[in-house]
Formats: structure tokens, C-alpha cells, sequence
């Protein structure tokens, strides 16, 4: 064997070598570890809404079976309504922060998508943008029933198999219809998005 084959086998092993171990040397991303303890702020924070806004209804209740006072009830509601105002003053802090940094992951994966093929036409670049964003949010388990296709909260059918889709009510998370006004689990008026 000359040198030069040598040379070129060791190289190839050292190449090789750095290339499994480089893992190992780089600081691991902490972006992940943000977002990870961001959703678990987020969902920490909802289960606190869900709770205060539980609690406002079980007074309602409370004063409407005469177990409280009016003045009492008053005096609780306004505390409970202003923990809700401050935990959801907190939930859109953390989102609008969460939202940011998904549009910046966003615009980075679009701007190499782009620069890798030639001008993408705005209704093909807005679908992979909404793929992308469901993607990256990990939204993938929100799909048709029927075939698995990818769905917005808000469609009332599939834009692949064309299948009715069922709606949740935002507050009990119970299933609407399409023309429900309000919740027949919870009494609550639903956003006009469900509606149509």
C-alpha cells in the first residue's frame, strides 16, 4: 500500500469518527427546553382558567340555590374575575411570545423553501405555511376522522374527502353542531367561526 491510500483511509476513518462524536461536543439547543416549559406554562395556566372559571359558575349556582348571600356572591365573583383577568392577561403574554417565535421559524423554513425552487405561486406558499405552522405546533393529531387530512379548528369539512367535521365547544370541549348557537352541555355562546 503507498502513502497516499493510507493517508486517504485515515482521513476517511477521522472524518468519519468526527462526524458520530460531533453530537456529543455541541451545547444542547435551548430553544427546545423554552418552548417545552412555555407549553407547560400555557397548559398550567389553562387548567388555573378552566378552575376560576369553574368556581364562577358554582357561585352562580350557590346564589341562585340561596347558600350565599348576594353581597357574599358579589364579593367572591369579583375575585374570581379578576384572577381570570390576570391568568388570562398572562395566557396571552406566553402565546403572543410562543406565536412570535413560530412566525420566525416560519418565515426561516419558508425563506429556504423558496430559495431552493423557483417562485412558489401565494396560494401553494400559504398552504405550506399553514402546514408548516401545524407542523411545527404540533398539531398533526387535529385531522379528519375520515381519511387523516390536516384540519383548521375552524372547518366544517374536510378539504380532502369533503367529510363533515365536528366542532367543540370552547368551554366544555364537549362536541356542537354546525348551526348550534350556543352549547346544549354548558349554555355557552359559541364564536360564530362554529357556527357557519
Amino acid at each position: 500500500m503507498d502513502i497516499a491510500a493510507v493517508a486517504a483511509i485515515t482521513l476517511l476513518v477521522l472524518l468519519t469518527a468526527w462526524w458520530v462524536l460531533k453530537p456529543f461536543w455541541q451545547e444542547p439547543t435551548i430553544t427546545a427546553v423554552a418552548d417545552l416549559s412555555e407549553q407547560r406554562s400555557l397548559a398550567e395556566l389553562y387548567h388555573r382558567r378552566d378552575a376560576v372559571y369553574k368556581s364562577i359558575k358554582d357561585l352562580e349556582l350557590d346564589l341562585a340555590s340561596g347558600k350565599l348571600s348576594e353581597a357574599d356572591s358579589n364579593l367572591q365573583r369579583s375575585q374570581f374575575v379578576a384572577e381570570a383577568a390576570d391568568i388570562l392577561r398572562r395566557i396571552d403574554r406566553l402565546s403572543q411570545l410562543a406565536d412570535e417565535g413560530l412566525e420566525t421559524q416560519i418565515d426561516s423554513l419558508l425563506a429556504g423553501f423558496e430559495s431552493n425552487g423557483a417562485g412558489t405561486p401565494d396560494p401553494l406558499r400559504e398552504e405550506i405555511r399553514l402546514e408548516i405552522r401545524q407542523a411545527l405546533a404540533g398539531q398533526e393529531g387535529t385531522g379528519c376522522p375520515q381519511c387523516g387530512y390536516t384540519v383548521d379548528a375552524d372547518d366544517a369539512f374536510c378539504r380532502k374527502c369533503g367529510a363533515q367535521l365536528e366542532h367543540q365547544c370552547s368551554a366544555c370541549g364537549e362536541a356542537v353542531g354546525a348551526g348550534d348557537l350556543f352549547c346544549a352541555h354548558c349554555g355557552e355562546e359559541l364564536a360564530v367561526e362554529a357556527t357557519e
